[in-house]
């Protein structure tokens, strides 16, 4: 009984880790970390958004296309997060717990994985 207790505890500890990571990852999306005029000439000024891998939005840009990036460097971002509220996880004990944060990155690839490649509605 002690260890279905644990085992629990467990689960909802990784679950709590993720929703946190992935909270973490969307609030960053919005924050703006830099600009470019590198491609003033045909888009305009591009304009850097997120941590720690930027997405761009720039005048000639489709909201469309800047949605596309957010979503294609969103999984990147919320596993860097994970990893780093994995990491804050650990202080409390002062003892990092490599089996909670492998286990952690582990299941938010798998539910990556299972959202991108899953079974098609259609």
């Amino acid at each position: 009984k002690e260890k279905i207790k644990k085992k629990v505890m467990a689960v909802l500890g990784c679950l709590l880790i993720i929703v946190c990571g992935l909270m973490l990852a969307a609030l960053l999306t919005n924050v703006p970390v830099g600009y470019s005029d590198a491609e003033a000439a045909t888009i305009g000024r591009k304009y850097y958004y997120g941590l720690p891998f930027p997405h761009y939005t720039a005048p000639g840009e489709t909201s469309m296309g800047t949605w596309g990036q957010v979503m294609m460097l969103f999984p990147f971002n919320a596993m860097f997060w994970t990893a780093a509220v994995a990491f804050l996880s650990c202080i409390p004990s002062r003892k990092i717990r490599w089996r909670r944060i492998v286990g952690v990155l582990l299941t938010e690839a798998a539910l990556f994985a299972l959202i991108c490649f899953g079974p098609m509605p259609f």
